[in-house]
This record gives C-alpha cells, sequence and structure tokens, in this order.
C-alpha cells in the first residue's frame, strides 16, 4: 500500500473551453476580489467615522453604503451592478 498514489476526491475546475468562459471566470474573479478587498476596508472606514463620532446604526443604510461602494468600483472595471441605474437615475452631473 505505500506504492499507492492518492489522487485528490475533489474535481478541479476545468480550463475555460470558450472566451465567452474565460470572460466569465475572469469576471467572477474580479468580484470576488473586490468582495474580499470591501471586506478588510469597510471596517476601517467604520472605524475613521466613529472617530469624529458619525456612525451608521441602521443595518440596512450600512448595507446601502458598502453596496454603493461596491457598484462604483464595479463600474470603473465595467461589471453591471444593481445600483448603477439608480445612480444614474439619481445624481445627474451637469
Amino acid at each position: 500500500m505505500k506504492n499507492v498514489i492518492m489522487f485528490p476526491k475533489e474535481k478541479l475546475d476545468s480550463p475555460p473551453q470558450s472566451l465567452d468562459d474565460m470572460l466569465n471566470k475572469l469576471e467572477d474573479n474580479q468580484r470576488e476580489a473586490v468582495e474580499e478587498a470591501l471586506d478588510k476596508v469597510i471596517p476601517g472606514l467604520i472605524a475613521s467615522l466613529a472617530k469624529y463620532n458619525l456612525y451608521i446604526s441602521d443595518e440596512k443604510d450600512l448595507g446601502m453604503v458598502i453596496e454603493a461602494v461596491k457598484s462604483g468600483i464595479f463600474r470603473t472595471i465595467k461589471i453591471k451592478h444593481n445600483l448603477q441605474e439608480i445612480t444614474d437615475q439619481l445624481i445627474k452631473i451637469v
């Protein structure tokens, strides 16, 4: 039994089979990277606001702030987010 090689039981991701698959995988990776970055940045934002005695006490409001930041980042890297259309309607730059 010492000569038996144990192979992984989990199936590895197969490489993209088309350009669309590759672009979808890239977008998934970008979304994940933004989420991970925000998980690290948002607590610092909350702490910075607290230094000025400013607080966002309602979870829905805090969620809106996080989603707004995410939406802006996504727009910059050409990824759609539901808030982008709302932002376009609410904010008119002359």
